[in-house]
This record gives C-alpha cells, structure tokens and sequence, in this order.
C-alpha cells in the first residue's frame, strides 16, 4: 500500500522484503522442524542462549511495536547443546500468548521481561508479563492438546502442548506456568511467568 501511494523509499522497501524473507524462511524451517520432531534426523548443535533469544526478538519486533510492547532483558548467557530452531518457536510462541494477552487488556505500561539465569545442574528461561496473568480455573489445563481460551480464529490449542512434548522429548527438561507478581519502575505488576529448565547433563557439550 506504501509503495502504492508514493509514501516509501527504497531503503525502507529493501528493508521490509527483507523482514518477509526472513519470516518466510522461518516459517519453512519450522515446518521442517516439525517433521523432524517425528522423525528426527537433524543433528545438534551448540548454540549461544543469546544469540537464539535475540533471532525470536527480530522475528516478532514488529508485533511488539505495534502493539506497544517494552522488552526487558537480563540474560546470563550460556551455551546449549540441542535443536535451537525448536527452541526458537518455543520462545516465539510464549511471546506470542503474551501479545494475545495485552490485546485484550487495557494495560498501558506493556512488559514482557525475559531472563536467564543456569545453577551447577540446570539451564532456566524464564519470560514474564504484566498482562494481568492467567485465569486460575484454566491454568492446570492450558498444556493439553486443543485447548485453547482464543476461540477458533485465533487458537488451535496445540501451541502449548507442542512447546512441552518438545522441552520433555527433545531437551529433557520441563516447562511450568504461574502467575506472578513483579515491581518494575516502582509499580507493581500481575502477569503469567512461564519458566523453562534444561539439565546441563543434556544439553551442555
């Protein structure tokens, strides 16, 4: 439509496609590696927790911004040995919730805080909202399959369930859910945390 009405130049049109790109060959190899989560042959690889938290952020930038989404970051970095495209559409997806989440709240001040952190045993993820939480009465269902609080346009009720079959298959750790209050700025915040652990023994090389 930009390019249409006159109103983009070429800098910010070369930019975009290539946001388009990027997302399209995302979104292939998550196909991928879908299939490869059934059968799988893909080999692991090492990879920065970092670098795969700050892949998801470029994907999903644009949603944060639209929907004005402050991002705050404390990241212990450390090396995990695994699938990190897998890990990728983990993170993406819980991202993801919390963008469904605030467009249904009138919450101004919008966060989504991710932290890392790792013990002598264990790698942990955390990302934490202020969203308002989830409701108490769902928050044991929300990891089964076709669940779903979206309705049919917008849930299929696997994206949680998927993201556990993976932590529990593929990295041989777990993924919790719990509403949590926070202080940020002074202010306190309700919001859903939900937290990943990873043992070192598997996923450390």
């Amino acid at each position: 439509m930009q390019k249409e009405l006159g109103i983009i130049d070429n800098k910010k049109e070369i930019e975009l496609l290539e946001k388009i790109m990027n997302n399209i060959n995302y979104l292939c190899q998550t196909v991928d590696d879908f299939r490869d989560f059934y059968t799988p042959h893909t080999p692991k690889s090492n990879f920065l927790i970092s670098n795969c938290i700050d892949k998801c952020l470029k994907i999903i930038n644009s949603q944060f911004s639209n929907n004005g989404i402050s991002i705050k970051k404390e990241i212990e970095d450390f090396k995990i040995f695994g699938f990190e495209n897998q890990l990728m559409q983990i993170l993406i997806n819980l991202f993801n919730n919390s963008i469904d989440k605030f467009e249904e709240s009138d919450i101004k001040n919008r966060i989504i805080k991710i932290k890392t952190s790792q013990t002598n045993s264990n790698f942990s993820i955390s990302i934490i909202d202020n969203a308002g939480g989830i409701n108490e009465k769902i928050l044991t269902k929300i990891f089964e399959p076709y669940f779903t609080t979206k309705g049919d346009k917008k849930g299929t009720g696997i994206g949680l369930y998927m993201s556990l079959q993976i932590i529990q298959k593929s990295f041989n750790g777990i993924i919790l859910a719990k509403n949590t209050q926070f202080e940020y700025l002074n202010k306190n915040y309700l919001g859903a945390l939900f937290e990943i652990e990873l043992p070192k023994t598997l996923n450390s090389e």
